[in-house]
């Protein structure tokens, strides 16, 4: 391991932090007095009006998709890979033949 990790890495981690230092400033809530500071009762439960049954299906949905692509890409992958063995296999043995002859 080394101790000293070179130049371009410490170059790269004075940027870095210094674009944290810039940045943290966007990051903080703002200090204006916008939010209420008393209480206000609420009448009746929060409710909330977002169907998710739909996204839930949806999501399910491309999930197995991604799922059966992957399966089919190996599939494939694996199909590809018997055939060049087999060819490789037929080659040596052609050429195995050739050597005894």
């Amino acid at each position: 391991m080394r101790a000293f990790a070179g130049p371009r890495a410490v170059l790269a981690s004075l940027v870095a932090f210094g674009a944290l230092v810039i940045a943290a400033p966007v990051w903080a809530q703002p200090a204006d007095d916008s939010r209420a500071a008393g209480f206000r009762a609420v009448e009746g439960a929060n409710v909330e009006d977002v169907p998710g049954g739909m996204l839930l299906v949806a999501a399910y949905g491309i999930a197995w998709l991604l799922v059966l692509a992957f399966v089919w890409r190996l599939a494939g992958l694996q199909r590809q890979a018997g055939a060049d063995l087999a060819r490789v296999e037929a080659a040596l043995e052609a050429r195995g033949s050739d050597r005894e002859s």
